[in-house]
């Protein structure tokens, strides 16, 4: 019995315990992939609006416009290159780090949008 239990206890170290973590790294890039769906519908939008209020000859609007393209552009890439690492089998730390990247770029991404957003209603008119 205990020689059984041994056995199963190293099958579950070199064989399942390996396989369930990439299992989860995997799961949670495939769930992170809503947060950066919602930040390429955000980026949209905030280009339309840029454009319908006629703010596109405002250069901080355009600068700040620009920061949250770039940013997001990173974003984007890191988010693949985590993906990339999924697929290669890279290891728990390494995947993982990648991963957490990429949304860390997604946060910045997000507080170019802020930036932007102050901007803007510091140009427009209060009503």
């Amino acid at each position: 019995a205990r020689s059984f239990a041994r056995n199963l206890r190293d099958w579950r170290a070199g064989n399942y315990a390996p396989f369930a973590q990439t299992g989860e790294r995997l799961a949670l890039w495939n769930n992170n992939q809503r947060l950066f769906e919602t930040a390429r519908t955000r980026f949209r939008y905030v280009g339309q609006a840029v454009q319908v209020l006629k703010l596109t000859d405002n250069e901080e609007i355009q600068n700040l416009f620009k920061v949250a393209e770039e940013r997001f552009a990173v974003a984007e890439r890191l988010n693949r290159e985590a993906q990339d690492g999924l697929r290669e089998g890279l290891g728990h730390d390494e995947s993982l780090g990648r991963i957490k990247t990429s949304l860390q770029a997604l946060s910045e991404t997000y507080e170019a949008f802020f930036a932007l957003s102050e901007s803007v209603q510091k140009i427009l008119p209060r009503q």
